[in-house]
């Protein structure tokens, strides 16, 4: 399955490796879960119908996020230095435009027809160490 991917040319053949043993061994925990709870034939069509309407809704990487994407986010990093890492953010955007604020509290933007009032965010960023990061600095980090 996964040699037949997109990204599967740019990997060289031990990631290809390592991605043939992965889906090998989801296959193999979900036989297990299968025979474990007896599944039946018309419970493993109804699994199959769900998976198949969320495929044609587009919302496949949707669904693989809320149901394993914070497990390899603690699989990828299972001690992290400060802020945990969570799959809602940071969301950092290579080049994306600061907000300048001239001193004040940078506002996000919003668009004239959007109904609602502005929602404030405050806070500080602070280094591992506990002193708060520069202004300056975290610019520098931004257009990275």
């Amino acid at each position: 399955m996964v040699a037949g991917s997109a990204d599967a040319g740019a990997a060289g053949p031990a990631a290809r490796y390592q991605g043939r043993v992965i889906v090998e061994e989801i296959v193999a925990g979900l036989r297990e879960v299968i025979r474990r709870h007896r599944v039946t034939y018309a419970e493993y069509r109804g699994a199959l119908h769900f998976l198949t309407q969320t495929v044609e809704q587009n919302e496949l990487p949707l669904l693989s996020d809320v149901l394993l994407e914070a497990v390899v986010d603690e699989a990828e990093h299972p001690v992290a230095e400060g802020t945990d890492t969570n799959v809602e953010g940071p969301f950092y955007v290579a080049g994306a435009p600061l907000l300048d604020a001239d001193g004040g509290t940078p506002v996000l933007p919003m668009r004239p027809e959007e109904p609602g009032d502005r929602l404030l965010f405050t806070g500080a960023v602070r280094s591992t160490a506990g002193p708060m990061v520069s202004s300056r600095r975290r610019a520098r980090r931004s257009s990275r």
